[in-house]
């Protein structure tokens, strides 16, 4: 699979739980809990959404 580039889509969601479309092309809710945004998404979309936890963006990171 391909990688794809979210940062466009995810960057002001920095910290927050996201629902995603199954093709990761918009946020259908966002919240402080995946249960909440599961629960949101589910109301807008038929599909199962994609569940992250976005990092805050702006931190560095060494794996």
């Amino acid at each position: 699979m391909k990688p794809i580039n979210l940062d466009h889509i995810l960057r002001p969601f920095a910290g927050k739980w996201v629902a995603m479309t199954q093709e990761r092309d918009a946020v259908l809710a966002s919240g402080e809990s995946p249960e909440q945004v599961l629960l949101l998404a589910r109301r807008k979309y038929s599909n199962a959404p994609i569940l992250a936890l976005v990092p805050n963006l702006d931190l560095d990171f060494v794996g």
